[in-house]
């Protein structure tokens, strides 16, 4: 995002202006509304009035209360700074989606035992929840659950259901003529 944000001309994802759709500033991001949304129009005034700008300190200013700095991208006719930059796939999937599903909706992250609930046996029979997983009852016919709530420690898959997938994801053959992936180890 980063270099996104600096090839199409606009601050630092950390900067006062650091949205490219709206006018919102960081300060005021905890109340999760837009602001006045971008245009193509004010976006190009803006990274002009940078541009020409004479002193170092006029451009930080001008950069500081827009959001906005210079990209040669300006340049091409038929783009839209505001609505030609794509989403940070890398940041917002992988770092963050992706990566909230494997560790914590589908388990692969440990299970603190505290925040394990239990439910009646025939409760998750009645719900037609099959699992070929062994799991032990207590005494009292209850039966160790995963968050219903699917809170921060839940968990989707046993132990077993997970080394069966880890296992299954290692014998994934990638077609010829596709690009093999670097893995780190």
């Amino acid at each position: 995002m980063p270099a996104n944000h600096k090839v199409a001309g606009f601050t630092s994802h950390a900067g006062t202006k650091f949205c490219t759709w709206c006018d919102v500033t960081l300060d005021s991001l905890s109340k999760l509304k837009l602001s006045t949304p971008r245009t193509k129009e004010s976006h190009l005034e803006q990274a002009k009035n940078w541009k020409e700008a004479d002193t170092l300190g006029i451009k930080n200013t001008l950069r500081k209360k827009s959001g906005v700095r210079w990209s040669e991208l300006n340049l091409l006719p038929y783009r839209d700074p505001v609505n030609h930059v794509a989403l940070g796939v890398m940041h917002n999937w992988i770092e963050g989606v992706l990566q909230h599903h494997w560790r914590i909706q589908w388990g692969f992250e440990k299970v603190q035992e505290s925040n394990i609930q239990k439910r009646k046996y025939s409760e998750i029979e009645e719900a037609n929840w099959e699992t070929d997983s062994e799991e032990e009852e207590d005494d009292d016919g209850w039966i160790a659950d995963f968050d219903l709530k699917h809170g921060s420690s839940s968990t989707l898959f046993t132990e077993k259901e997970k080394l069966t997938i880890q296992e299954s994801i290692l014998q994934i053959k990638i077609p010829l003529g596709m690009e093999m992936l670097a893995v780190e180890s």
